[in-house]
């Protein structure tokens, strides 16, 4: 009888420790799958958060930097250039005539002639460039190491006789622009440059 009782003593623990190690294996599965879910979850708060950051740093109507997206990105270079005491410029420029192909043909041409001044902007600068729409007709960009820019303005006047070339419309695209070069030993702050 004591080897029975064994048995089923043994049996009955066997038994118990399979429950525990199925309930310990459930346990595990849903905490799991609750660990996976939030991971999950802060993944799309990450990605919705990255898109709203880019969605208020850029301009929709040309996909270039808005006004804060430039002075966030032109401030870091314009101190790292304080540092090095490199050289670097502003450049702004202003779409001629806009008002008039707003008042004549609408506000949708007057925004094609926008989208296709910053194309044509950012044609004419190099990728390190930071360009901006500041708002209605208004471009600037911070250029780093360039001790030429008429060279930069050279290129934008080339490209814009180029574009205007290839188009079939009323009116050219004509663009104003002009630079300032930054003291890399001074003390006037970037915003005064773009607003000079």
């Amino acid at each position: 009888g004591t080897i029975l009782e064994l048995c089923t003593a043994t049996l009955g623990r066997i038994s118990d420790r399979s429950a525990l190690e199925d309930l310990v294996s459930t346990q595990y599965q849903q905490m799991a799958g609750a660990a996976q879910a939030h991971a999950d979850e802060m993944a799309r708060r990450d990605e919705s958060d990255s898109a709203m950051r880019a969605l208020a740093l850029t301009d929709v109507l040309t996909g270039l930097n808005n006004r804060r997206g430039f002075f966030i990105q032109a401030e870091h270079m314009f101190r790292l250039a304080r540092r090095r005491h490199a050289s670097c410029s502003v450049i702004y420029a202003d779409i001629d005539g806009l008002k008039l192909v707003n008042d004549q043909l609408g506000h949708a041409a007057g925004d094609e002639l926008i989208r296709d001044a910053a194309a044509v902007l950012r044609e004419s600068l190099r990728d390190s460039d930071v360009l901006a729409r500041l708002g209605g007709d208004e471009f600037a960009a911070f250029v780093l190491n360039d001790a030429h820019p008429r060279v930069m303005l050279g290129r934008l006047q080339d490209n814009l006789r180029a574009f205007n070339l290839m188009q079939e419309r009323s009116y050219p695209l004509a663009i104003s622009a002009g630079a300032v070069q930054c003291d890399p030993y001074g003390s006037t702050a970037l915003l005064d440059y773009v607003q000079s």
